[in-house]
């Protein structure tokens, strides 16, 4: 029976995929505790049975699931793993792991990794453009995460602490804090307590695409036409979206630019995230790199328009032809869509890649301003308080 168990709850966009695939893998070598991790893929469906919204009995019965085959395990710690953790209500999971987990294990813990603020903003964009579920500039996501909140952190980890107290730890994505200054070692770390290991081979990470690249996916998505409400379309998108997003990662993406936040936009983003970051650091996290990593922003910022218009990074003919490729390519995704997901995961898998989680509270949610946006990029969005233009 294991005496540990070990939440990694996320967060998104900072590396969940590749910790995974070193788990399933057991991509290390070395004199630390037997570690098992008991997911086909990751722990998706455990977390999104625990969001608020979900009814309790079918959430209960999951971890119940999972309780009977950890106590099954030869192990002397056990990881439970999904970036879906983050959208996660923390004081209903406390008190399921306190009557179905806590009676079977000496010790319990949980991690959550936090990206600096800028740099989730665009790569979260980023990630929505490649599964069609943003399809306009990044000016207009800053404004519309800005509204929403959706990445201001202290309320959500302090919900976090006061549901598990000291259980609960909060580590920086910030390469110069991490354990080797990788994500993955800084995990292993943390779940094995020990710094005794190395990797046994490298570990695939998730692909980083350039502005040119993400413009060809905009072009196919816009090709499916507007996102329809429910699972199956969306689901049907990523799954095209991240199966080109392989084969042209795979690709030389040339010296073109790739996703950053404008310059013009810094100042702002600075003065809206100041307080979060500088709250977070205080509570959770030693030395301040939340707050460091905002006031350096300026220095990986990028000069003009993050545009994902194919004429903005191609010439006319040809992002014509592009434009309609990407229509004929929708157009086949749509004769057979039952099997048109699982073949993909499938492909996947056999890339040595698992099918990514969803990437967040809204991805099962058509963009709300404005869908697909045409190829002009859509109109812009109506400044509310966040982050906004002068």
């Amino acid at each position: 029976m294991p005496r540990e168990i070990v939440f990694h709850l996320g967060d998104r966009k900072t590396g969940s995929t590749a910790i995974q695939q070193a788990l399933r893998a057991g991509a290390w070598q070395g004199e630390v505790p037997r570690l098992a991790f008991p997911a086909k893929l990751h722990h998706s469906e455990l977390a999104e049975a625990f969001r608020a919204a979900a009814p309790p009995l079918p959430a209960e019965a999951r971890l119940a699931e999972l309780a009977g085959q950890i106590e099954r395990l030869d192990a002397e710690v056990v990881v439970i793993s999904s970036e879906n953790f983050e959208s996660s209500d923390p004081a209903r999971l406390a008190g399921a792991v306190e009557r179905l987990l806590a009676p079977r294990v000496e010790r319990i813990r949980l991690v959550a990794y936090v990206r600096p603020h800028i740099e989730r903003v665009v790569s979260s964009w980023a990630e929505r453009v490649k599964l069609g579920l943003f399809l306009r500039p990044l000016d207009a996501y800053i404004e519309r995460t800005g509204r929403n909140g959706r990445f201001l952190y202290r309320a959500r980890l302090e919900a976090w602490r006061a549901a598990f107290g000291p259980a609960f730890t909060v580590r920086p994505m910030v390469r110069s804090e991490l354990f080797r200054h990788d994500v993955v070692h800084d995990f292993l770390a943390f779940a094995l307590g020990s710094h005794a290991f190395r990797m046994a081979g490298p570990v695939r990470a998730n692909e980083s695409l350039s502005l040119a690249q993400l413009a060809i996916l905009a072009a196919l998505h816009r090709g499916f036409g507007r996102p329809a409400e429910g699972a199956a379309d969306i689901r049907r998108r990523a799954a095209v979206g991240r199966n080109l997003a392989l084969r042209l990662a795979a690709l030389p993406a040339g010296d073109g630019p790739r996703p950053g936040v404008p310059r013009a936009r810094v100042a702002e983003l600075q003065d809206f995230y100041r307080a979060d970051a500088a709250a977070v650091d205080a509570a959770f996290l030693a030395g301040a790199p939340l707050a460091r990593a905002l006031e350096g922003a300026a220095a990986r910022a990028v000069d003009g328009v993050q545009s994902i218009r194919l004429l903005d990074h191609f010439g006319g003919p040809e992002a014509r032809q592009m434009q309609a490729l990407a229509a004929f390519a929708a157009e086949l995704a749509g004769v057979a869509p039952g099997r048109l997901v699982p073949y993909f995961v499938a492909r996947r898998l056999a890339a040595g890649l698992a099918d990514e989680e969803e990437t967040d509270e809204e991805a099962l949610v058509p963009d709300g301003d404005g869908g697909d946006g045409g190829e002009s990029g859509g109109a812009k969005a109506t400044p509310e308080p966040g982050p906004q233009r002068a």
